[in-house]
Parts: C-alpha cells; structure tokens; sequence
C-alpha cells in the first residue's frame, strides 16, 4: 500500500489511525470518533464485516449507513427501505421546507427525473400533483380539489381538454359483478334557515331516483320520497312511484270532498 505519512499507535504498537501520502485515511477495527469535550454522542465506524457507519448518542441510533444493503436508517439499525425513518412511539415526521418557494418530492426514472411530482407551493399556499410530467390535480389555499384544472371555482371541480365525444369525468358506484344488489347515490345538502332540505340522486337497482330525503342523515335508498323515477329496463317514468308500469305514470293523492 500507500506509505503512511502520519500515524497514531495503541500501547500495543498497532495503527490504529493513519494518513498515507495519497491523502487515504485508514482506521484500523471498530473505532469510536467522540467529540473533543466528551460527551456521549460520537460517530461509529465499524469493521468491514458489517460495513456500517452510524451517528449515535450512546446506544440510541440516529442515522445508519449501512453500504452493504445501500438503505439508510434514521432511528432504526435495520432500514426495511432505501430510506427508512423509525421513531419508537410518537409520530414520525418527515420535513420539506421552503421559505417562499416550493417543496417537493420528485419520481424519477431513467428518461426523465421529474416524470411524477408532489408539490407545495408556499406562494399561494396550493398542493398540486402531477403525473407523466403534467399537472393533474391542485388542491388550493382554499380546500377547493381541481381536476384537470388549477383554478378551482367549486369545493370540486372536474375538467377534461380532450376533443373526442362522450368522456366520462366521473364515475360513481359499487363493483362490477357484484354478487348482492347493489345501489349508489349522491347527496345534495340545502336548507332553509335551520331546516334541512337534502335532495338526492342515485341508481336504485337500475332505476335513475331523484329522492327528496329533508334531513341529511336518511338513507337515500330505503328513506325519503321518491319523487321521480326511470326504469333502465324499460324506459317507464313515474313521478311519485319507484316502479312505474307505464310509459309514464304519475300518482296523485285527490281529496273529495265528502256529502
């Protein structure tokens, strides 16, 4: 090897630190660094058996390199990851900070290193995802979720730049091929000064409801007043009636007057 230009003996005549005139510096077995004051935390670096270097406090790990595996550990001595951040109780927070730019973590891969992106804005105080290198959601300062755009005006707003005829924006339900019947519905919250006044729509086994449910909490499909009715089977409409048997039927409650 190299010839040593500085070295530093135990009482036993062995290097244990030495500098080589190429600038190599070799530590010779399982070797401590400690502060010059003392104190308990110090650095580790251990024998080629294990090949680890760690920043520990006693015996309380903060940070594991661990070469042979390539994972780096933050309170763990055994990273499951690339990355692996372990706190025994409490949470375990990881931070990305920007004064007034963005934070952001980045998915790369061998054509592109920013093929996917997570980024928050601090300037607008806006959260955005983006896929295939183009943004795909916002969510602003305001809570507003956009979809296909970055200026939401509504609590959810859903937009496709596509040309072609007949895009489905969104999709609502339950399994396809599911054994048990099955119904899906959305709800559409209003009031009257302290009053609920719910509506909801949905697919009732097959049928296009419109459900006037007044209070929120009701189950749409088994609750509320069946105001308006198509059969996807047959094409029959009932206003008032959930099984229309006629092209339209229209049921009424007429009050005579007695003798």
């Amino acid at each position: 090897g190299s010839t040593k230009a500085i070295i530093v003996r135990n009482s036993s005549g062995t290097d244990n630190f030495s500098i080589s005139n190429n600038g190599q510096v070799n530590i010779q077995g399982s070797t401590n660094i400690v502060p010059m004051s003392g104190g308990s935390a110090y650095i580790t670096i251990r024998s080629n058996s294990t090949g680890y270097m760690t920043v520990q406090g006693d015996t309380s790990y903060g940070l594991l390199l661990n070469p042979n595996g390539g994972n780096v550990g933050i309170g763990t001595t055994a990273p499951a990851q690339d990355l692996t951040l372990y706190r025994s109780s409490g949470d375990a927070n990881f931070l990305i900070s920007s004064n007034n730019g963005a934070s952001q973590i980045f998915f790369g891969d061998t054509e592109s290193d920013n093929i996917g992106r997570i980024d928050y804005d601090h300037s607008d105080n806006s959260l955005n995802f983006a896929v295939n290198a183009e943004e795909r959601m916002r969510i602003t300062s305001a809570g507003r979720i956009g979809i296909g755009v970055t200026a939401s005006s509504a609590p959810l707003e859903i937009a496709a730049e596509s040309t072609n005829v007949g895009n489905t924006l969104l999709s609502i339900g339950n399994a396809i091929l599911n054994p048990n019947t099955r119904d899906s519905w959305i709800k559409m919250y209003g009031s009257q000064a302290t009053v609920d006044k719910t509506f909801a729509v949905g697919n009732l086994y097959g049928k296009f409801v419109v459900n006037y449910l007044g209070t929120r909490a009701t189950n749409p499909e088994s609750g509320g007043t069946k105001m308006f009715t198509v059969d996807g089977s047959t094409g029959n409409v009932g206003i008032g009636i959930t099984n229309p048997d006629g092209t339209l039927r229209h049921e009424v409650e007429i009050d005579l007057p007695g003798p």
